[in-house]
């Protein structure tokens, strides 16, 4: 008769029962792919709420330069609304056309306001472009669209709990270095993708700005007649421009004036600060100074 083999009890320490059903499934050697996952998905998020942030900073640009050829408009003329909204003004000589938003789509007036006590309403229609959308940008608005807000919200917290987990069940050297190099790839991708937009926002800011000296000038020659160029402390003192805007481009350096004849011409030294270099901004662009 032949003889059973003894069996062998396994004996489990109480660590190696904790898992449940992701250890039977063998989920565990998934655990560093689903950091790298939400490493990624969080990278994403910061990027594309970044992104949105730079247009909306530069549309709220946009019609803050609106805002201000309309009040100028209004004062003007006791009050009154602007025929045929933007483009009046355009025609009026108070703008040199109609502004865009980040998303190149025209701005919109509507004087009188819907909305008493306001005296009209200034808009852009957003990312959509539909008009009165949800995600339209007006000055004044503290957040318009909170849907990146809750994609960057949300993944840090889920990863801080996921590696909170990882940490009360003990981890490898493995998954350590693994965290470590997302955290790495993290930092190196928002460091690539939000240092340009942050220039990329001064570069649009400046151009505003100078486009807004530009048109101050051009009302004060009109208003003054003459070849005569102001500076920019004539044009705050006579109030063509408001004392509170910003007389300084995004890096600090003044704004330069050039009048001839038939153009004004306002340029910035740029990023570097050094006149005549390729990063210079000139408006209107292309403009021989």
């Amino acid at each position: 008769m032949a003889r059973r083999k003894p069996r062998t009890k396994t004996v489990f320490l109480p660590w190696e029962l904790q898992g449940g059903l992701v250890r039977r499934l063998g989920l565990a050697r998934a655990r560093p792919f689903v950091l790298l996952l939400l490493g990624v998905t969080a990278l994403l998020a910061l990027w594309g709420r970044e992104r949105y942030q730079t247009q909306v900073r530069a549309t709220r640009a946009a019609l803050l330069v609106a805002r201000r050829a309309v009040d100028k408009y209004r004062a003007d003329h006791q009050g009154e609304c602007p025929r045929n909204g933007l483009d009046g003004l355009v025609a009026a000589g108070y703008l040199t056309a109609v502004p865009l938003d980040a998303w190149e789509h025209k701005l919109h007036l509507v004087c009188p306001s819907r909305r008493p006590p306001r005296p009209y309403d200034l808009s852009s229609d957003g990312p959509d472009g539909e008009p009165g959308g949800l995600d339209r940008v007006e000055l004044g608005m503290l957040n318009t669209v909170r849907r990146f807000d809750a994609m960057t919200m949300s993944s840090p917290p889920l990863a801080l709990r996921r590696a909170r987990r990882l940490l009360s069940r003990g981890v490898t050297l493995i998954e350590v270095l693994i965290v470590v190099a997302i955290l790495s790839m993290i930092a190196a991708g928002v460091t690539v993708a939000v240092l340009p937009k942050f220039k990329e926002a001064a570069v649009k800011n400046t151009e505003t700005n100078a486009r807004e000296i530009r048109n101050a000038v051009q009302r004060w020659r009109g208003l003054r007649g003459g070849s005569d160029c102001p500076s920019i402390s004539q044009l705050v003192q006579d109030k063509e421009i408001d004392s509170a805007s910003k007389t300084d481009d995004a890096w600090g350096s003044p704004y330069k004036i050039a009048c001839t004849e038939d153009d004004v011409i306002v340029s910035s030294p740029g990023p570097d600060k050094k006149e005549g270099s390729a990063d210079d901004i000139v408006v209107p662009k292309g403009a021989q100074r």
